[in-house]
């Protein structure tokens, strides 16, 4: 486990590198997106609806809904769980503040920019 935890450390490093943002919401609304994975080296294709938190100066965390909270966490990934976009929000905030936050826009939905942007 820590030559993965040192792999995300160091694909984490590199993403920063290149961008001026201090924490990045990748959100896995399909079972195909592959930063999601890439950034977290789950198992490709099993955990959709769940949203990926990068921050530049912490492990990552992933937001989760409660029934699949507990199986991520058996990979070893820092996991909250949120069933409510309060909930949700909140969390966000809470790990966030009011840091200016990027997001992979393709996977965004009209929706959920609008309530990122206000709530930021």
């Amino acid at each position: 486990m820590p030559s993965m935890q040192r792999t995300i450390t160091q694909k984490l490093r590199e993403l920063f590198s290149f961008v001026d943002v201090d924490s990045i919401l990748i959100t896995n609304t399909s079972l195909n997106q592959p930063y999601f994975y890439y950034f977290t080296q789950l198992p490709f294709g099993r955990f959709s609806g769940n949203f990926l938190l990068l921050r530049r100066h912490a492990k990552p965390l992933v937001i989760s809904n409660i029934l699949q909270a507990d199986m991520i966490k058996e990979y070893g990934i820092d996991v909250v769980s949120a069933d409510t976009k309060k909930a949700f929000f909140e969390l966000l905030r809470d790990f966030v503040g009011r840091k200016q936050l990027g997001v992979n826009y393709a996977e965004l939905s009209v929706a959920m920019f609008k309530m990122l942007k206000k709530g930021f």
